[in-house]
């Protein structure tokens, strides 16, 4: 209980920002579950509970998605993953949630100065490498796939339906790769079952108030979320990196 109810909080205001821009919950999850939680744990288990928000943004966004560039992403995606699958049962990923959240940062703030992102045909899959790398070690595989998403994508209802389907097919290649490789354990679903119920509040919360968000404004909320949901993860690999010091 003393670790559940931190956890339940956290989740249902991911929840809620996930519901709003169609990303960011896992880097605001994990960094807290990993503190609460070993992070063998803690990453099957956001990946779990992202396949439920898949579940119930992707049918919101399936016909507003351009599909040949979900699929170039998804050409990175499966070795990325395995990779990252890797790395996490062999590593603690401090300098990895480190890398994440400063590159994360440092894009979004570009395209908020009015940069954009180079987006030949070759960077699509390789966005989708490094967001399955990211995915598979900590969860954090979004804001490589939506910084550039943003940077081709400015109308709201293009940007957020190419997001939820862009990150979703992540979390379903990241859920069957937890699950072949036996990362998916008892305990890991036992936390996802307790965890539910905020997080499904969160998710409807934040689907209301997307619609109430002028469209004008949706591009810059979520530039600005992918600054703010990168800050824990920062936060938290610097505490990790000094603590094993």
């Amino acid at each position: 209980m003393e670790t559940w109810a931190p956890a339940a909080a956290v989740v249902s205001g991911a929840a809620l920002l996930r519901g709003v821009t169609g990303f960011g919950s896992g880097l605001i999850v994990v960094p807290v579950l990993a503190l609460l939680y070993a992070p063998a744990v803690a990453v099957p288990t956001s990946v779990l509970i992202e396949m439920v928000a898949v579940l119930w943004l992707v049918p919101q966004a399936w016909r507003a998605t351009h599909w040949p560039l979900v699929g170039a992403l998804a050409v990175g995606y499966v070795p990325g993953i395995v990779l990252g699958t890797l790395i996490l049962t062999a590593l603690q990923p401090a300098a990895l949630k480190l890398l994440i959240g400063a590159t994360s940062i440092s894009f979004a703030a570009l395209l908020l100065g009015g940069r954009s992102v180079p987006a030949g045909g070759a960077i699509w899959p390789a966005a989708g490498l490094v967001g399955g790398l990211f995915t598979g070690t900590s969860n954090m595989g979004g804001p490589p796939v939506i910084v550039l998403l943003a940077s081709r994508f400015r109308a709201k209802l293009a940007l957020r339906s190419n997001v939820i389907t862009g990150t979703g097919l992540q979390f379903f290649l990241a859920a069957l790769v937890f699950a072949l490789r036996g990362l998916l354990t008892g305990e890991v679903v036992m936390l996802t079952l307790a965890l539910l119920p905020g997080w499904l509040g969160g998710l409807w919360l934040g689907t209301r108030l997307y619609h109430r968000l002028p469209s004008e404004r949706f591009r810059v909320v979520v530039l600005l979320a992918v600054v703010l949901a990168s800050a824990p993860s920062i936060g938290v690999g610097l505490a990790e990196l000094v603590a094993t010091r």
